[in-house]
């Protein structure tokens, strides 16, 4: 199958941030199981995914979670404990959640859950995040609209996939950061302009792979990444190495193929997959510096490209890979989504940003 790049007009396997997901399965009705179809964002229960009796822009709500208050105190005040029901479908991380508070700084920190949720039991399913659930998410703007991703990794620099900037100058582009509903302003978004970009040296297009498709974006100025809306992801550590043991989420804004309301932000729970399997999907074109995700059935699409792909480490969401290609149709079986492993760059990204 040819590989193509997750461009605003090219369909790729739907990521994290897509702006809606494929689903490859459904599961009995949501009534049926105690659940209740409503918007995502009304839901204050648990957003269950696959249920196909649930009409287009609504999901199946289940209320069956024990209620958490989210700690509003002191930065260093740990919420509290609770029991942790088994829910096979569940792919949230077991363990403490560590919210800090907002007005400090902790990169890959998420510190907005809703307060009658136990955030380590809410589902990541593909379906509408929360305002500020991934606040380190960026979407590119041109005269068309959004058209690709990114993400925040520190006050003024943005990592994305370099196939992004083609065909785009620097005053073409607008970025939003703290984003969640394309056309609905909340206050919470930040319009800034770009002062310059850095594509990797060895980035080829034109080649089987699409080796290298990393870029570097520089805003117009600093902005506050201590609040709730606009933080950074962490970037991982030379010697880190990730699997499917971790727990991994994509993002993005991207073509949902009629599954989903894309003008909010979408999110779905992704498991790292083997290189070596990942490469004899993709005849031998995979290399060190990619990092496959997902079965390719569900995950990114058109318009997620440049979005972030992170897992969580020590309580903190960890910038893994950065969305670069996948199946033209973004739901073929067999063909995962294909990243570019931020570990492989880390010694360029810092020579540039610093």
């Amino acid at each position: 199958m040819k590989a193509t790049l997750l461009s605003v007009c090219v369909v790729l396997v739907c990521v994290g941030h897509c702006s809606g997901l494929k689903f490859a399965h459904r599961l009995e009705s949501c009534e049926a199981s105690g659940g209740q179809c409503t918007r995502a964002t009304k839901c204050e229960g648990r957003v269950a995914d696959g249920y196909g009796d649930c009409m287009r822009g609504k999901v199946c709500c289940l209320l069956d979670l024990p209620s958490v208050d989210v700690p509003s105190g002191q930065a260093d005040h740990q919420p509290q404990e609770s029991v942790v029901e088994e829910h096979t479908g569940s792919v949230e991380p077991e363990g403490q959640v560590d919210i800090p508070h907002p007005g400090t700084f902790q990169c890959g920190k998420i510190t907005i859950y809703p307060s009658t949720v136990n955030p380590r039991l809410r589902i990541v399913g593909g379906q509408s995040a929360l305002e500020g659930e991934w606040p380190w998410q960026v979407s590119f703007h041109d005269v068309t609209g959004h058209f690709c991703g990114g993400s925040l990794i520190n006050d003024q620099w943005v990592v994305t996939a370099a196939h992004c900037l083609q065909r785009h100058t620097p005053t073409d582009v607008t970025i939003y950061l703290g984003e969640h509903h394309l056309d609905n302003v909340t206050g919470n978004e930040n319009k800034l302009t770009t002062s310059e970009w850095v594509v990797h040296p060895t980035y080829a297009p034109s080649q089987r792979g699409t080796p290298n498709d990393i870029a570097l974006v520089k805003l117009d100025r600093a902005v506050d990444i201590t609040g709730n809306y606009v933080r950074t992801a962490c970037l991982p550590g030379s010697m880190d190495v990730f699997d499917e043991t971790d727990h991994c989420v994509i993002s993005g804004w991207g073509n949902s193929m009629g599954t989903a309301d894309e003008k909010y932000l979408q999110h779905i729970s992704v498991p790292i997959t083997p290189s070596s399997a990942c490469n004899d999907s993709w005849n031998g074109v995979i290399n060190n510096g990619h990092v496959c995700v997902g079965h390719g059935d569900v995950g990114a699409c058109g318009g997620d490209s440049g979005g972030p792909l992170v897992c969580l480490r020590d309580d903190h969401y960890i910038l893994v890979g950065v969305t670069s290609w996948g199946s033209f149709s973004c739901q073929h079986y067999g063909y995962p989504n294909i990243y570019t492993r931020v570990t492989s760059y880390l010694e360029w990204i810092k020579s540039v940003i610093q």
